[in-house]
């Protein structure tokens, strides 16, 4: 399988989190590459700077759902969903994307 866009990780890595548990990013990356099939070697391909490039996309979903109020830190490096993120997760959307997120971002 191809790897995933941002936009094809968001609505999957929220829901993932709307059991309103302390999540970490390394459980992201397993959970959600399994939902997608991606295989060993595409979970384990690198970017130029020697980044795990899915790994990278996990990362940018967290600061995207971060920005937009859905996720917060918690002190232990992990994050959890807020009531905005479980809210939007009730209407029942059929794509969270990157442009929906920025009506979203303060500041």
């Amino acid at each position: 399988m191809a790897m995933p866009s941002i936009n094809d990780l968001l609505l999957p890595f929220l829901r993932i989190m709307d059991d309103e548990k302390i999540h970490y990013r390394s459980d992201m990356i397993n959970q959600l590459a399994d939902q997608f099939n991606l295989s060993e070697e595409e979970r384990l391909q690198r970017d130029t700077n020697n980044n795990l490039v899915f790994g990278n996309l996990i990362d940018w979903c967290r600061s995207y759902f971060i920005s937009a109020q859905f996720i917060q830190n918690t002190e232990n490096k992990g994050f959890r969903i807020t009531r905005l993120g479980s809210e939007q997760l009730r209407d029942s959307p059929a794509q969270i994307n990157v442009q929906y997120l920025r009506q979203f971002f303060k500041g």
